[in-house]
């Protein structure tokens, strides 16, 4: 039996929606359990699947005051592993930027 818990909890000012995001982190954990077993879950784990819950909540959440229904949480989730930063607006790539087009098929 795994026990584990993280630096803090999901009620802590440092989170914007605060005591109000369980719908939100336990939409997180699902995914992140899909990627880790849950039995390997470690504090680092639970912080980053509270502060990413806290994140899709305060993204959300219109009014920031109240708990989500299932009915609101996001269909769609996509995952980023590389980050590229440049202009849209520039026709030529030059270190350490690129154009859009550029970056997009170095995606391909």
């Amino acid at each position: 039996m795994l026990s584990v818990k993280a630096t803090c909890h999901q009620g802590n000012l440092k989170y914007g929606g605060a005591g109000r995001q369980c719908a939100a982190n336990s939409l997180v954990a699902m995914q992140f359990a899909k990627h880790k077993d849950p039995e390997n879950w470690n504090q680092t784990d639970l912080d980053t699947i509270l502060s990413s819950g806290d994140s899709v909540y305060c993204s959300i959440s219109l009014k920031n005051e109240a708990n989500l229904l299932i009915s609101e949480l996001p269909t769609d989730t996509f995952h980023v592993e590389k980050t590229f930063s440049g202009s849209i607006f520039r026709n030529v790539s030059e270190p350490p930027f690129a154009t859009l087009h550029d970056s997009l098929v170095v995606l391909k």
